[in-house]
């Protein structure tokens, strides 16, 4: 099976929720729920998840990645003078009906999201690099 989504966000987030990705380019498998902002895995096996984000100037911007209930990453963006981005790419194993998904730190506004038009600044993807039986 051929698994792989590529969403990203056209709008800021809220403090403590999961960030819902709500353009969708791609989601091969229908894995990733654009109404929840989290990817639920169809198949076991090891996936490759990247995640940008861009923070609006003068601002921090901190997301956590979790799998299921359980912090596996994080991505920032630092406090400039211009925008800033970062990137985490995480290689991990997951099994059927795993989530996958982030949320604006809970310390953090999420409102430094940098969004402009459509551009996709701030993006979640993933894909299947190896199916489990």
């Amino acid at each position: 099976m051929n698994v792989a989504f590529h969403a990203w966000l056209s709008k800021g987030g809220t403090k403590g929720a999961t960030v819902r990705y709500n353009r969708v380019t791609s989601n091969i498998g229908n894995g990733y729920n654009v109404n929840t902002g989290k990817f639920v895995a169809p198949v076991s096996g090891t996936y490759l998840f990247s995640v940008t984000v861009m923070g609006k100037s003068g601002c921090n911007e901190h997301l956590d990645i979790f799998k299921n209930n359980d912090r596996v990453g994080m991505v920032r963006s630092e406090k400039s003078k211009d925008l800033d981005s970062g990137t985490n790419v995480l290689v991990m194993d997951v099994t059927s009906s795993d989530v996958v998904y982030l949320k604006c730190f809970e310390n953090g506004a999420c409102q430094c999201l940098f969004t402009y038009k459509d551009y996709a600044y701030n993006t979640f993807s993933g894909f299947l690099i190896k199916q489990h039986n």
